[in-house]
């Protein structure tokens, strides 16, 4: 088996990988079938038409970003720009530039010392305020702004967040949980572009173009698309509608993707149960985790023995396992590496399957929003592109939901030059 589109999980299979797909069959864990797949594409389009008539009061969020759909042959030539990444455990600061040929982030190592800084928050992610967590996060960041004023600035704001639009600049509203550990008791009180660039650091930028954004738009900008899909740490899928980016917030919303037993105990176990079941589904971060415990359950059920349990495999191994290349593969007989390898590629198969059905049915739903030919998808994910035939197995399902051919574009550092353009779109050119 050498890709995804060769898994064999259903047909005539050894003993050992019978025994296999006994065990995972009734712990649900096969590859989605048809009617699960289009069962679940129309429950997922519900959520999304539910989510607009409602205002997101059911069904989806369906956020709308306030970023339009910008002309990227438009912009300002020239100018610099400076864009920062809020989210996660580190800061990360970047300065692009939109050049005769196009947006690239530019590396200039005398004046900016290094065109890119990781700025690591530190183990603890509790803060007294929201002003305290963006110095926190902004107190090395100085060296990098040295003797530099940009035409404009923009944030990324990577956690959870309602856009807004504070003074004629775009915002967002964080919403009181973020996530990933941290804790700040007033970060929903007050549009966080007011606190960010209300910091000694961030007031030394004197270009009245400061402004946040979600990722999502920017990605889409990014690939001049009308649609857009994230599967990393979560997952989400923006859509231009109308001529707007909206953001559907997805991952964490949708509940109707058929679950398997690991699934189930993972999320009973998680901070936060039955939220971003689709993220624990498709992300490589669950992924692993779930075959850890398929792994597990293998061994005690007497079928593979070995380094196939260990506790300390990264998302590296999983998706190196999932294309039968991992060194871990030839440290165990060859039966225990094919329920290995055919374990991680249920997972990865079921992953590209549900992937692939949510933009399918997301380009349906919109229909009307898509008169082309070929929908031109901007897809950011390293396992999607990690793992072999899961981009091919996503695009044949989305079109299959859809009735359009669907490509996927992997677009390096689409978030940051996206949210750059956007920054861009609002500087004249003189």
């Amino acid at each position: 088996m050498s890709s995804l589109e060769s898994l064999q999980i259903n047909g005539e299979l050894p003993s050992h990988l019978q025994e296999t797909r006994k065990l995972l069959a009734e712990r649900n864990l096969l590859i989605f079938t048809p009617n699960e797949i289009q069962t679940s594409a129309n429950l997922f389009a519900h959520n999304l038409t539910l989510g607009l008539q409602t205002d997101g009061r059911e069904g989806f969020p369906m956020l709308n970003s306030h970023v339009r759909r910008i002309d990227l042959t438009n912009l300002p030539v020239g100018k610099e720009v400076l864009v920062m990444v809020v989210g996660g455990t580190f800061v990360r600061a970047y300065s692009v530039e939109n050049a005769q040929n196009g947006l690239r982030i530019k590396g200039d190592i005398e004046s900016r010392q290094e065109y890119r800084t990781d700025i690591k928050i530190g183990d603890g992610r509790v803060a007294t305020s929201a002003a305290q967590f963006c110095n926190k996060m902004l107190d090395t960041i100085g060296a990098f702004l040295e003797n530099w004023q940009p035409a404009g600035a923009v944030t990324l704001y990577a956690f959870a967040a309602t856009p807004t639009v504070r003074n004629g600049n775009l915002d967002v509203i964080p919403f009181k949980t973020m996530g990933k550990g941290f804790a700040v008791p007033d970060i929903a009180d007050r549009p966080f572009g007011e606190v960010f660039y209300d910091q000694p650091l961030t007031r030394q930028l004197t270009t009245p173009h400061k402004i946040v954004v979600n990722d999502v738009p920017a990605l889409g900008t990014a690939g001049d698309a009308k649609i857009c899909c994230f599967n990393s740490s979560g997952v989400n899928v923006g859509v231009l509608l109308n001529g707007v980016w909206c953001i559907t917030e997805c991952g964490g919303a949708f509940r109707d993707l058929p679950k398997n037993a690991y699934l189930i105990r993972l999320d009973e176990e998680s901070n936060n149960p039955g939220h971003g079941l689709l993220e624990k589904q498709l992300t490589s971060p669950y992924m692993l985790e779930t075959f850890k415990l398929a792994m597990r359950d293998l061994a005690e059920n007497g079928i593979v023995v070995g380094i196939s349990t260990r506790d300390d495999l990264t998302v590296v191994n999983f998706s190196s396992i999932a294309n039968g290349t991992d060194h871990l593969l030839t440290q165990v007989d060859k039966k225990t590496a094919d329920v290995m390898t055919v374990v991680a590629r249920t997972l990865a198969y079921r992953s590209a399957q549900a992937n692939g059905l949510i933009l399918g049915a997301t380009i349906k739903t919109f229909l009307s929003e898509f008169p082309e030919e070929e929908v031109l998808i901007p897809l950011q994910s390293k396992v999607a592109y990690a793992i072999r035939g899961y981009t091919a197995l996503a695009t044949a399902i989305a079109s299959e939901v859809s009735s359009k051919k669907v490509k996927f574009l992997n677009i390096p550092d689409a978030d940051i030059l996206g949210a750059a353009a956007i920054v861009l779109s609002k500087i004249p050119a003189n």
